[in-house]
């Protein structure tokens, strides 16, 4: 049975120098991320999944790919986070990763993929806050990207607590949290474009590429949005003063049960043991040595 930290380690040995660009995603329902793997599947070129611990899904991209031009297309390494409420996961995807997620963090780009399918929009600032506070020593910019986002409609349409107020105010709070996070805000409907889901992982979403009349389809991005802008939307609503307890207050609950989100999250009815990596990497190297003999 194949092992995934000996293809990690492998993959690591046989291109020690090759500096291929990072993503990491993260998310808080798995279920978003089965939905953005989806999205991104026409790129996947190989795919590993530790399933022992489920603490991280890994696969290879290949992106900007064009045979004619005899391109062999840009490289990526793409990484989720699947246990992300157990925040303890993220120091050994450090430690898989090396010092690039620190040393270079223009080659790493980290993502949190929301999903306007799943009743959680309330708690949505409250995620978010806690991903910065918890990914502050790893990177300096979060990226945000709201799949599902034709879901808006339904909301609207059989929610009668949501009007489009509540769909700006969310829009807002979110670019808010973008323009301090230094990151790009991004909602992707049923059926985004696969040209357009390539831009997104190549970094390559340029000014001309921002839309904001569209409420499924909001681009806005990195750098381009200021408080001014943001408050054109509706003027009363204030970046500046805007707390989750507000966001909270504002945004209705959806047709399903409530999320209760804490920063400190609840333990698992059936916790999983998380091994260091020096104590994975230990018992790799005696059980090679074992093979060698």
């Amino acid at each position: 049975m194949s092992n995934t930290w000996d293809e990690l380690l492998n993959y690591g040995y046989s291109k020690p120098v090759e500096a291929k660009p990072i993503i990491v995603v993260i998310s808080p329902h798995e279920e978003t991320l089965v939905e953005f793997q989806k999205m991104i599947s026409p790129f996947v070129q190989k795919q590993q999944r530790e399933r022992a611990s489920r603490l991280f899904g890994y696969c290879d991209l290949v992106l900007d790919k064009d045979s004619g031009n005899g391109r062999s297309g840009a490289e990526l390494a793409l990484y989720t986070v699947l246990r992300n409420d157990r925040w303890d996961s993220l120091p050994m995807l450090k430690s898989l990763l090396g010092t690039s997620l620190q040393d270079s963090s223009q080659i790493t780009r980290w993502y949190v993929v929301l999903d306007w399918a799943q009743d959680f929009q309330r708690q949505w600032l409250q995620y978010l806050e806690m991903c910065r506070e918890k990914l502050t020593p790893l990177t300096l910019s979060l990226n945000v990207v709201c799949i599902n986002s034709h879901h808006i409609y339904f909301l609207q349409e059989n929610i009668a607590a949501w009007e489009n107020y509540h769909t700006d105010y969310i829009q807002q709070s979110l670019r808010t949290f973008c323009l301090q996070a230094h990151g790009s805000l991004v909602y992707l409907d049923e059926n985004p474009s696969v040209n357009f889901i390539e831009k997104l992982l190549l970094n390559r979403i340029l000014e001309s590429d921002t839309e904001l009349v569209k409420p499924e389809k909001i681009v806005v991005p990195q750098d381009s949005d200021s408080y001014r802008l943001i408050q054109t939307l509706d003027e009363s609503f204030d970046p500046i003063t805007l707390t989750t307890s507000k966001y909270q207050n504002i945004i209705p609950q959806g047709s399903q049960k409530s999320h209760n989100l804490t920063v400190e999250n609840e333990i698992p009815e059936e916790p999983v043991q998380v091994p260091s990596v020096q104590e994975v990497l230990a018992q790799l190297y005696t059980s090679r040595r074992y093979q060698r003999t």
